[in-house]
Parts: structure tokens; sequence; C-alpha cells
């Protein structure tokens, strides 16, 4: 570890998982080619003690400074940051790289979408913490760069109370950011885990009594779950994801319940998904979300619940991360939009 570094105050006293995280996400993005320097990050205001997310912060700009290096100099440069970056900025940086621009696949941010999350007059954070039974304080913060419901914050918590009830394992993260956004017109994609973040569609920003409300209640669920499978086969990722949501809904009067079907000819059984790449913004990616749930409800019927989530929690643990750590942007979650349902 730099010695700059091991002088600071916050890694004198010992590392948190999330302090961790944050001096590897430093030293890459620090090394001697880059800038800005060590001493440059060190002087901000966001690090003279790094909080949660502070470090969700530094985990997005680190996936953008390796993804898009051109926008990771628009965001630094922006006048809004000017290589300056101060708390009330954290949870807000967290929020990139928001929705993929274009879609297909490509992650490119464009700079119209950063002058509007990086705009102070535009931008608006909205905080609360929970207390989790096994995790203990959680950070969350909805992000928006228009109105939207005060009701939204409350279905977060919700899913991050559910997802932590379920798995009956500490949530994984310290802090969530979900920032609500427009998406391409184009693109099927209405929701993304960043690993560090939430984007899902403005359309889904609703009140109860909204005809999308049961739909953002059980995508914002969905999206929660991610944080818990990291690293994980994608019908697994998927699957699980599923299950929580359900779980998360089934409380409602007319629950949302997605239709998911795999039209792909050489998928006959999970295992044939382990071997195949899908890409998550094409149509035969939904033979993870179908034939994930469908495995692991048959697996919950043979074996009965109790031994269904001992194992479902044994596959959890064998790659659990703790804070989940630097992700390539190729592998976020996203969900796409069918006729049908709302598809990653």
């Amino acid at each position: 570890m730099p010695a700059a570094l091991q002088d600071t105050e916050w890694v004198r006293d010992g590392l948190h998982p999330h302090e961790a995280q944050a001096v590897a996400a430093l030293a890459s993005l620090s090394s001697p080619d880059k800038t800005p320097s060590l001493s440059q990050w060190l002087a901000m205001p966001f690090l003279q003690a790094v909080e949660p997310a502070d470090n969700a912060a530094l985990q997005a700009l680190w996936s953008v400074h390796e993804n898009d290096p051109d926008a990771f100099r628009l965001i630094m440069n922006h006048s809004t940051i000017d290589s300056w970056i101060v708390d009330q900025w954290s949870p807000i940086i967290a929020a990139l790289p928001g929705p993929r621009q274009p879609p297909r696949g490509q992650y490119g941010i464009s700079e119209q979408f950063i002058d509007q999350l990086l705009d102070p007059d535009t931008v608006t954070v909205e905080h609360r913490t929970i207390i989790l039974p096994l995790a203990g304080p959680v950070s969350i913060a909805i992000v928006r760069t228009q109105p939207g419901s005060e009701q939204s914050i409350d279905r977060l918590v919700r899913a991050v109370e559910t997802a932590e009830s379920f798995m009956e394992e500490p949530f994984p993260t310290k802090h969530v950011t979900l920032l609500f956004a427009d998406w391409p017109e184009d693109s099927r994609v209405v929701a993304i885990n960043n690993h560090h973040s939430l984007t899902i569609g403005t359309v889904l920003d609703v009140g109860d009594g909204s005809p999308e409300a049961s739909q953002a209640d059980y995508i914002i669920a969905h999206e929660t779950a991610h944080f818990y499978w990291v690293g994980h086969h994608d019908w697994l990722d998927e699957g699980a994801a599923e299950l929580i949501a359900r779980a998360a809904t089934a409380a409602s009067s007319e629950p949302f319940r997605p239709e998911w079907e795999c039209g792909n000819p050489e998928v006959g059984a999970v295992e044939d998904l382990e071997t195949l790449t899908l890409h998550p913004d094409l149509p035969d990616y939904s033979c993870n979300y179908a034939m994930g749930l469908q495995r692991l409800i048959e697996m919950r019927t043979d074996m009965g619940e109790a031994e269904f989530m001992s194992w479902l929690r044994s596959q959890y643990q064998e790659r659990a991360v703790g804070e989940p750590g630097f992700m390539s942007l190729d592998r976020m979650h996203s969900h796409g939009t069918s006729t049908k349902a709302s598809a990653r």
C-alpha cells in the first residue's frame, strides 16, 4: 500500500470492508501515469473519512475509467466537480454510468447524461439510513434529475429489507444509490444493477395508485436482490432474484408476475446456460430467467423449504464477497422490456 494511503487516519485505525475497497480503487485510479494523482485524490473532502457512499462513488469512477476513459475525463473536469469531490456528491457520482447509451451492449456514457446528472440546479438526492437485523446500518439514496414519487424510497427500503430477510444473510453492501433516469427509446433496458448502484427508468418512479406501481415494486426488488449474486451463474443470479422479487411483492393485491420464455433451441436445461454466452440485451437472455426460476421452484418443491433455503444460502456463501467488488461494465445486470414483461 502506498505510504500516502497508510498515513490516512481511516487506514491507520483499521479497514472496514468498504474502506479496503476504496484503497484498491484509489491504487488503480492513481497509478503514476494517471490524473488525478494519489495526493490529489486524498486531498478531496469526500475521502477525509470514507463512508460507504464514498466507496460507491469510487467504484463508479473506477468502472467508468476502465470502460470509457473519455467519459471519466469529462466527469472529473466537469465544472461542478473540477477534480474536487465533496461528500454531498458521493451518492450522485455512485449513480454512474447511468443508462446504457447507446443500447445493445454499448457502454459509452453520453456527455448529455453527464451534464444532466452533474447539474446542481436539477439533480436531487433523497437520503435515508435503515438498520437491518443482520447487516446493521445501510445508507440509501434516491437520485433524480426530475420530480418523482416520495414513495419510491419506501419501495427501495422494503426491497433491501425483504432481500436480507429472505436470504437470512447480512445485506452485502452498506450503501445503495438508486438513480431514476430516462433510457434510450429503442433500448430494451429499463433497469440495471451496476454492483455499486441501481439505475431504473423514470416510468417506474411512481406512487402506489399508479398502474405501474406493482411493476415498480417487483423490478426494484429484483434489482436489489442482485447484490447477493455477484459472480454467480446467470441462471442462478436471475432465478434467485426472481424468487426474492416474488417474495417482496407476495402481499400485493395485484402482484406483477413477468412471463418468461426460453426460445433458444440450444437450451434444454440450466446446465446448457452455463456453457452458452447469452448477451443481456438480446431476447435469448430471458432463458436465464425462465429456466433459472423454474429450476429453483422445482428444487424447493422437491427438497422442502428448509433444505432448499439452506442450499440456496450455501450457494451464496461460496462466492460471497461482502461489499461488491470492482466489475467491468460488460458484467453489469440489466433489465429490458418486451410486450409481455419487463426483462433484464
